[in-house]
């Protein structure tokens, strides 16, 4: 009887044990689009940051930052001033040299290109 309270005990902590670890693991994604940005600012700022080592502020937060379109990809755009605004599907409409507002979490600095990239870009506006 003793033994099969014990087996009991450890099936039920091994049970929750592994819920805990699978809910630790897998956490929910965050949702860039309904987040308050934290900072509203300029490509060229953006960039300005990373350049002189003040990542803390933007790295991995939600931001919306204002350019004018350099290049345009199947899935992303490049502001003039160094910043890449990754989309899940590219919004129709955008032009060469057309001024946007997006916002868009900043996932850091890519080395190989010279250039800050966010991901989750969601066009805000478009004068």
């Amino acid at each position: 009887m003793k033994k099969r309270k014990i087996f009991l005990l450890v099936i039920v902590v091994l049970v929750v044990g592994t819920y805990v670890g699978y809910k630790y693991l897998y956490k929910e994604h965050r949702d860039i689009q309904s987040e308050a940005p934290s900072l509203h600012l300029e490509a060229a700022a953006l960039f300005d940051l990373f350049q002189t080592d003040e990542t803390e502020q933007a790295l991995n937060q939600t931001l919306i930052v204002t350019g004018i379109i350099e290049l345009i990809e199947s899935t992303s755009i490049t502001l003039e001033g160094g910043v890449r605004c990754i989309f899940e599907v590219l919004p129709e409409g955008l032009t060469l040299a057309q001024a946007v507002e997006v916002k868009g979490r900043c996932i850091g600095y890519n080395d190989l290109f010279e250039i800050v990239e966010l991901d989750q870009c969601q066009i805000l506006d478009q004068p």
